[in-house]
């Protein structure tokens, strides 16, 4: 039983899609560690499974969604607090709706808030919701990985991305919605269901169908413009993969693809092809002009700020003159007036990563000191609790079919990974930054892990 970590405060940062967050959390796991405090990262619903040996702690939650409201009420049970590092309002279908998927009573067991930057913030702030709770403007580790001393980090990956497709246009998808690999179909759910709700949720759905639908209807055309070069179709985390694939029958330079994080692909990508995409605004971040395509104009659910940080393309024939363009001329980038874009919705400081604004606000007051006489100490024979965790867990998985659809969605929102994984990770990190020497990271469950040393 170590005595001093038991007294180290636990702060917890869940992973709910691996390919969007992992590594921004990690970093964020990293800096709370080099600064004293026990940090640990999974996947979202195998961390919840240990949260009676993790607490007290505080949990890094990445919204404040309705079916979150009866977790964070439990957390608060049992003398955990929640901070919510909001992942979802930087790009947002409309204000109405993003704020439609909160419950009046969201906020009521959330201790903080922490935004992107003003935009969002003034959201939360105007929206009636947020009583007393703080709200601060910080920025998002995944922000830092897009840092000019950062993207280093991503060498290994863009190059073998770059050897098997050489120079490439990048189409990312953004259609959870109507096209959810969980629901095999539509999924947009709402706080209420009042009838001016269904009809706006009804109203919104009919226009990502039609827009959902433009885009397959392109791919041929897209295939043929960028030919002999490759066209990467990366599908949204949540989406089905099947009418992509599909779209991309019998065409040899398309493929469709979700490996590891966006950024070695945005980093690779000659261009970048997108309607409502957060990637529009990683790209920009990176120095590049995104393409969007508004096939089906309807401003009032078009997410503005990634259309404003790219070049628009409004009929077929515009985009496949403008993807044209930017494969064989120089590529363009942001505007002076787009990089000011940015800065107003994304707080970022020169000098300081965003992860360590976030720990310096939740160094104020946020952080749940463990009581003395601390059961959950027994967390650390992590050996043995990692192997019958573990071993349990895939017996469920293997043997029961009613959980086939399940293990699948899991494994698509958060791969199996090890230490190996993550202290390689952790050793990229060490080569870019030079810091957190001597950390590395240990399994106490499956798909969850502590960062030590």
């Amino acid at each position: 039983m170590n005595t001093i970590e038991g007294n180290k405060k636990r702060i917890v940062f869940p992973v709910a899609v691996f390919a969007r967050e992992f590594d921004g959390k990690l970093l964020l796991a990293l800096l709370a560690r080099e600064r004293g405090h026990r940090a640990f990262l999974g996947l979202k619903a195998a961390v919840v499974k240990q949260m009676q040996q993790l607490s007290p702690m505080l949990y890094i939650a990445k919204s404040a969604y309705v079916d979150s409201m009866g977790f964070f009420s439990e957390l608060n049970r049992a003398g955990s607090k929640v901070a919510v590092l909001d992942e979802e309002s930087l790009v947002r279908q409309s204000d109405e709706i993003y704020l439609m998927k909160h419950h009046q009573n969201s906020l009521q067991n959330v201790d903080l808030l922490l935004n992107w930057g003003k935009s969002d913030q003034h959201l939360w702030r105007s929206s009636g919701l947020l009583e007393d709770r703080t709200t601060v403007a910080v920025g998002n580790p995944r922000v830092d990985m897009l840092r000019p001393r950062l993207r280093s980090y991503f060498n290994s990956e863009v190059s073998s991305i770059v050897g098997r497709f050489g120079d490439y246009a990048l189409l990312n998808t953004n259609f959870p919605t109507v096209n959810n690999y969980r629901t095999y179909g539509e999924n947009l759910r709402m706080a209420e269901a009042t009838e001016r709700v269904n009809s706006e949720r009804q109203k919104f759905l009919s226009y990502k169908r039609s827009l959902f639908d433009r885009f397959r209807e392109i791919i041929p055309a897209l295939s043929k413009e960028v030919f002999p070069r490759n066209l990467v179709i990366r599908p949204h985390p949540s989406e089905l993969h099947e009418p992509w694939m599909e779209a991309a029958k019998g065409l040899t330079n398309v493929h469709v693809i979700l490996e590891s994080s966006v950024v070695p692909w945005l980093i690779g990508a000659r261009v970048l092809i997108h309607n409502g995409c957060t990637s529009a605004i990683e790209y920009a971040l990176l120095d590049k002009l995104a393409l969007s395509y508004r096939a089906e104009k309807f401003e009032q659910y078009e997410d503005s700020l990634a259309n404003k940080l790219s070049l628009s393309c409004f009929t077929r024939e515009a985009l496949l003159r403008e993807v044209s363009s930017s494969l064989n001329s120089q590529q363009l980038s942001p505007s002076v007036a787009q990089q000011q874009l940015l800065k107003q919705h994304i707080e970022m400081e020169d000098d300081r990563l965003c992860g360590e604004v976030i720990l310096d606000f939740l160094e104020r007051g946020y952080l749940v000191k463990p009581p003395e006489n601390d059961r959950s100490l027994i967390f650390d024979m992590a050996g043995l609790w990692s192997a019958g965790s573990a071993y349990i867990d895939k017996l469920r998985l293997a043997y029961l079919p009613k959980y086939e659809r399940k293990r699948e969605y899991s494994r698509h929102k958060f791969p199996y990974i090890g230490t190996g994984h993550i202290d390689e990770c952790i050793s990229r990190f060490q080569s870019c930054l030079g810091r957190f020497h001597g950390l590395r990271s240990r399994q106490i469950a499956h798909r969850v892990f502590e960062i030590v040393g």
